[in-house]
């Protein structure tokens, strides 16, 4: 369901609650407050049997009020889940292509971009640990070092997979010292999690960066072109 849809239906639920309990106790204090009418309530027939009527058409509509307000949740629940499978990977959990778009368009002004790096990481040695060892030691592979990737490039920026052996890196106020810090985090990371206990399936990189200090671009694609133009140029 379309997010400001929702946020309509729920606010028209919560003006219809709002008016069911006013009518509530208003038609409560009028009989209470009234001693005559109190007492007629329940001496004639008919004007019991249509209280009786009110009071059921009252409980049926705040039962389902409660039932769209349990709808709603269950709305919310199942949009977060569609979020989370839309710009999630669903292989490794890590931001994945299609949250570039929404993470990048912060930065939608050349000042914004004036102070980017941008890095791609690509693991070098898949393809031999498939032929090798078999595609599901090959995913357990990328399980591991998106895992440790997210551990490292969480504590510069932005890190996500953009498919395959391919990763891009994202960081603000960045300078070569700062791109040299995190590769080797996450080179020593890489060691510490899975080539020191895995070294059947040892994991090997390649990295590439930009830095906009230097190219000078006006948006962020055009310094994740490029990195990749780079990285072309380098294999």
């Amino acid at each position: 369901m379309n997010q400001d849809l929702l946020k309509n239906f729920k606010q028209i639920k919560w003006i219809q609650l709002s008016v069911m309990i006013l009518a509530s106790i208003a038609f409560f204090l009028i009989i209470k407050l009234n001693p005559a009418m109190n007492k007629s309530v329940y001496s004639n027939t008919v004007l019991f049997t249509l209280c009786a009527f009110v009071w059921g058409i009252l409980i049926v509509s705040f039962i389902s009020l409660i039932y769209d307000f349990s709808r709603i949740g269950s709305f919310v629940k199942m949009g977060h889940a569609l979020n989370k499978a839309a710009y999630l990977d669903n292989l490794t959990g890590i931001p994945n292509r299609h949250s570039f778009d929404k993470v990048f368009k912060i930065y939608d002004t050349p000042e914004k971009v004036a102070d980017l790096g941008c890095a791609l990481i690509q693991i070098t040695n898949l393809e031999e640990i498939n032929d090798k060892i078999g595609h599901d030691a090959g995913d357990f592979i990328i399980q591991r070092f998106s895992q440790t990737l997210e551990k490292v490039g969480d504590q510069y920026g932005f890190v996500g997979r953009n498919g395959g052996n391919e990763f891009l890196a994202v960081f603000e106020d960045c300078t070569s010292e700062k791109m040299e810090r995190f590769f080797a985090d996450l080179q020593n990371q890489v060691n510490m999690n899975n080539n020191e206990e895995h070294a059947i399936a040892p994991i090997s990189f390649r990295k590439t960066f930009v830095l906009n200090k230097d190219a000078h671009v006006t948006n962020i694609n055009q310094l994740i072109t490029l990195t990749y133009k780079k990285s072309f140029v380098q294999v």
